[in-house]
């Protein structure tokens, strides 16, 4: 079933699923009508990314109640005024038990082959606390073990090798010697000279079961890189005791058979990357949120190539703490940490709430007025006039440039590249449909830019929304691209990226400017933001060429 209509009490409810396509959506609109008079609509969307205008403009003429499980289309018809909410269908479970007065005192590492750099780096990114490590890697036995003499040079951890019968302190990094087994009983270390077990000595099963019975729920325990099959039957005690268990993702491991047989056990608690696990560990000690954050971003950046690291840390915090209240309520970033790395439903629905959509056509008209009494004179006699829309949102920036341009008789000779971070704003955008409520700040904004007819010209008005008219959409490129992007596009006379660095941390924003610069033209001009402005190098850096120059709030 693709959808399905029913007729109750003069109230008409719609069901449509995520099978939908087009035949199924022209036999919907014929049916529609044969449902006579109601008095009101509730149409449901369950799984459904994208629906056509000519449903759109249904909703909107019976003043419909739509629900939908999809925020991405929630926030575009929500744009045109369709009457919208998102069905909450999602509720982060709690990574850990959070509950207990001391949730971790000791925490556990253990891998084989490919997992020393991988400890160093956990340990480099945890401070020094109260918390208890002990490390166990597979060593050859007749050579000295010199791993925890380099960790004691890269932290300000306390690294020991510790001897028999060594009694455990807090604050504390133990690393098994070689040619000894290593296992933990009343706070204290006790070292043996069985023979090994699984061919390893030390071993980490050994190591685990011990473990577990010390420090049961207390206990954070990582099974990393390595070959063979040690430590996989303790996972089943560590499980019993109710320790957390977090198994490295296979995928970060070129050793990956001791953590894929590992997986198979069941006896885990989360299937971990690197990053999550030293934020999930840094969450447990009370570390602050923005470490957390960095890890999250470096994983956002490596699972789906987004890249938010250096995007300003407080506006980054802000829209996660309304993401985790509006998931369920489950005050904890390592939870959202996880699934938002093994659910890319639940990623879509963190992108969109951290990509802003706002404009409007002509949006501070002064600085279109200043563009065109003052700069694009200067371009008339080129061939191909290319210009750059980056950020463009539903596109309302690339249109008005496009309209600019055709009253300066230019547009014939033109080209406008407009892009986006969010592809689904990009396909919104390519629709180029805009709700008859923005109609009139538009009219009142193009009056104010100085333009030479009317705007409703560029327009073909519906009953429920206003489109533009094909001549203007031709001219303009949509597609996705990201400002993080080494390579340029092309070279641009006009290059527009307004209020959208306000969000950028200082590197990002170097990085961007160095972009801009690239891919300008010797005339061409960057116009940003009324809050943004060039400063210190980033204006050298287009001061430094005679005819480059920005162009900075107009009016």
């Amino acid at each position: 079933m693709k959808y399905s209509c029913s007729l109750l009490n003069q109230k008409l409810e719609i069901a449509i699923f995520s099978s939908f396509d087009k035949v199924d959506e022209d036999r919907l609109l014929r049916d529609l009508p044969g449902y006579g008079i109601f008095k009101e609509a509730k149409v449901t969307l369950y799984g459904v990314d994208t629906i056509s205008i000519a449903l759109i403009d249904w909703f909107l003429k019976h003043k419909a109640k739509v629900f939908v499980t999809k925020r991405e289309l929630f926030s575009y018809l929500h744009s045109l005024d369709v009457d919208t909410r998102i069905i909450k269908k999602f509720t982060m479970k709690r990574f850990v038990n959070y509950d207990r007065a001391n949730p971790i005192k000791a925490l556990a590492l253990a891998g084989l082959a490919g997992s020393g750099e991988k400890i160093k780096t956990i340990i480099k990114n945890i401070p020094k606390g109260d918390m208890t490590v002990f490390i166990v890697q597979h060593v050859v036995e007749d050579k000295p073990n010199l791993f925890g003499d380099i960790l004691a040079n890269e932290t300000e951890w306390k690294v020991v090798t510790p001897k028999q019968n060594c009694k455990v302190e807090p604050g504390t990094i133990y690393v098994a010697p070689e040619a000894k087994h290593m296992k933990i009983k009343n706070g204290m270390i006790l070292l043996s000279d069985e023979d090994a077990l699984n061919f390893a000595k030390p071993s980490i099963e050994i190591l685990f079961e011990s473990l577990a019975n010390e420090y049961g729920e207390n206990l954070y325990a990582a099974l990393l890189c390595g070959y063979g099959d040690d430590g996989i039957k303790a996972l089943g005690k560590l499980k019993e005791k109710g320790s957390f268990v977090g198994i490295l993702n296979p995928t970060e491991c070129e050793a990956d058979t001791l953590v894929k047989a590992a997986i198979k056990t069941k006896n885990f608690t989360k299937v971990v990357t690197l990053n999550l696990l030293i934020s999930s560990v840094l969450e447990l000690l009370g570390e602050n949120k923005t470490e957390q954050i960095k890890y999250l971003l470096n994983d956002i950046y490596e699972v789906y190539g987004y890249d938010f690291r250096d995007y300003q840390i407080d506006s980054i915090q802000r829209r996660i703490d309304n993401f985790i209240s509006s998931n369920g309520g489950c005050d904890s970033y390592a939870s959202m940490h996880y699934y938002i790395l093994y659910d890319q439903n639940l990623f879509k629905e963190l992108f969109i709430q951290w990509t802003i959509h706002v404009s409007e056509f002509f949006r501070d008209p002064a600085v279109y007025s200043a563009i065109r009494d003052n700069r694009l004179e200067e371009y008339k006699n080129q061939s191909n006039i290319k210009i750059w829309s980056a950020g463009c949102s539903y596109g309302e920036e690339a249109y008005s440039v496009a309209i600019m341009l055709y009253e300066a008789d230019m547009l014939d000779y033109s080209t406008i590249y407009a892009t986006d971070i969010d592809p689904f704003s990009i396909k919104c955008a390519k629709r180029a449909i805009f709700p008859l409520s923005a109609l009139d700040k538009a009219r009142e904004n193009y009056n104010k830019f100085g333009g030479i007819g009317k705007f409703d010209f560029y327009i073909e008005k519906y009953e429920n929304y206003f489109k533009m008219k094909p001549f203007l959409e031709k001219k303009i490129l949509f597609f996705d691209h990201t400002l993080t992007a080494k390579g340029i596009l092309n070279q641009f006379s006009i290059i527009f990226c307004r209020n959208v660095m306000i969000y950028f941390g200082k590197k990002l924003k170097e990085q961007v400017f160095s972009l801009f610069h690239r891919s300008l033209e010797d005339n061409g001009i960057v116009v940003l933001g009324k809050d943004e402005m060039a400063t210190g190098n980033n204006a050298m850096l287009f001061e430094s060429f005679k005819y480059k120059s920005i162009l900075k709030k107009a009016g």
